[in-house]
């Protein structure tokens, strides 16, 4: 079974469903100009008219059509369940996602909260929190990363350090 990757995920499939060099790569106006079924179930489509071609005699096919018909139809409806899978699990990773970024956001929040506190008695303590409270000021369109020469950014430095 062929195995796909990404950079971290790897994702096996059966060996009849390929996955080309061109999915993933179109553009917007390719995926627009492709033809694309009326109804679902077009996979399922090929495979009933494939029986249809060959018990049909007085149909004339060209070469091996039926055969077409059984392979692209069976690879069209196999990929599917594998599409739902992954779907389902970029909803779970994206709620996961979700999860931990509420989480530290709660724990940023705490530490703000006990800045704000602890810089009455240490005024200090608000130049090596810089990054936490310029991410909490309002109004402001600084990224938190751009400290401009701040000092102690992240509580490292020395009590020196005055604001």
């Amino acid at each position: 079974m062929p195995d796909y990757k990404s950079a971290n995920i790897s994702v096996t499939l059966p060996e009849h469903i390929e996955i080309s060099d061109q999915a993933g790569n179109l553009s917007a106006n390719q995926i627009k100009r492709m033809p694309k079924p009326c109804k679902r179930g077009v996979g399922t489509l090929c495979t009933q008219l494939a029986e249809v071609v060959d018990a049909s005699p007085e149909f004339v096919e060209p070469e091996l059509i039926s055969a077409e018909l059984l392979e692209i139809g069976a690879k069209a409806e196999d990929i599917k369940p594998y599409v739902h899978e992954l779907e389902t699990l970029l909803k779970q990773f994206k709620q996961q996602s979700l999860l931990y970024d509420s989480a530290a956001y709660a724990l940023v929040r705490q530490v703000n909260n006990l800045v704000k506190a602890q810089v009455k008695n240490n005024p200090k303590i608000k130049n090596r929190f810089f990054l936490l409270t310029n991410y909490f000021e309002r109004g402001k369109k600084q990224h938190t990363t751009d400290v401009p020469d701040a000092p102690d950014t992240l509580g490292k430095g020395s009590e020196e350090t005055a604001g």
